[in-house]
C-alpha cells in the first residue's frame, strides 16, 4: 500500500471510488468532477491524498482551508472526504489516510482541523474520536431532510 498525493488525472478514479463506496446518501454527499476540479484547481487551499493498492485507487482523503469568503482564519483546516473501499475497510486504512492529512496540516502549523460526519457513520466516528477530534456540535438537516451531521475538531 502506499501514500501519494493526488491530481487532475485521478478525477475518475476518485469519482467511481466514492460511486460505490462511499456512505449512502442523503447522509453523504458524494464528490463530482466540479468539486474535485476545484480541489485539484486551488493546490494553495486544497490537497488530496490517495491511497494506492498496486496501481488501484483503494481510499482517499481531502482537506481544504479558505475555501469561502467567509471562513479565512488562519491555520484552519476542513478534511472534506475519506472513504476507503469496503473490501479494505477495517484494516487500519482510513487512519492511515487520516494520520498522513495530520502529519501534513502539522507541517502547514494547523491550529484546527475539523469536519463533519452522519451521526450513523460510526466507524467514522469512532476513528475520529479514537484519534483525539472532540464533538463539538450537531446540527439536522444539513444537507436536507435525514442528513444530520455532527462537527468534530482537533486542535494543535
Amino acid at each position: 500500500m502506499e501514500l501519494r498525493r493526488l491530481g487532475k488525472s485521478d478525477i475518475d478514479s476518485i469519482i467511481e471510488l466514492e460511486k460505490h463506496h462511499a456512505p449512502d446518501k442523503p447522509h453523504y454527499a458524494r464528490y463530482d468532477q466540479e468539486a474535485l476540479s476545484f480541489i485539484f484547481d486551488n493546490p494553495e487551499s486544497c490537497e488530496a491524498i490517495g491511497l494506492f493498492d498496486e496501481e488501484i485507487l483503494v481510499g482517499w482523503g481531502a482537506y481544504r482551508t479558505n475555501w469561502s469568503k467567509y471562513n479565512k482564519e488562519r491555520g484552519v483546516f476542513e478534511i472534506s472526504s475519506i472513504v476507503v473501499n469496503t473490501d479494505y475497510r477495517r484494516k487500519g486504512l482510513g487512519e492511515k489516510i487520516l494520520n498522513r492529512i495530520i502529519e501534513d496540516l502539522k507541517k502547514k502549523k494547523f491550529t484546527k482541523i475539523y469536519l463533519t460526519v452522519s451521526p450513523l457513520n460510526t466507524g467514522a466516528l469512532l476513528l475520529y474520536v479514537k484519534n483525539g477530534f472532540v464533538i463539538f456540535d450537531y446540527k439536522p438537516n444539513v444537507y436536507g431532510p435525514g442528513a444530520d451531521r455532527v462537527f468534530l475538531e482537533l486542535k494543535s
